[in-house]
């Protein structure tokens, strides 16, 4: 029974450690970013807690979602190191055409000057 009481409240608090981490990441209110933020502590906390109590099974899912939020938890601190990689090759993009257009100008420049020379 306290094996079945322990899974059961591991997965309330998985459950809703998940969705605060997901709103709090996703949200545009700061108000629901903070509360959620909040929430997510709580629940972060509880399973802490009950961590010492549980199985080896059990433990694998607390230390999962424990993990998950310590990552959400920077994310949450830093919003500014999420960047999709849509935006990494976007701008790896435009670094890449910048530099090849300099170099076909740095080219006419030189072939010009030599033509210059010729003549």
């Amino acid at each position: 029974v306290l094996e079945k009481a322990t899974d059961l409240y591991i997965q309330q608090h998985c459950r809703i450690l998940y969705e605060s981490i997901k709103l709090c990441l996703i949200s545009k209110n700061p108000d629901t970013r903070k509360s959620r933020y909040k929430l997510a502590c709580e629940q972060y906390g509880a399973l802490i807690r009950v961590r010492k109590y549980a199985d080896q099974k059990q433990r694998l899912v607390v230390n999962k979602a424990i993990d998950d939020f310590l990552k959400a938890d920077d994310l949450y601190h830093h919003p500014n190191r999420v960047r999709s990689s849509e935006e990494i090759q976007t701008e790896k993009r435009k670094h890449d055409e910048f530099w090849e257009g300099f170099a076909i100008t740095e080219m006419i420049e030189i072939f010009s000057e030599d033509f210059k020379k010729e003549n």
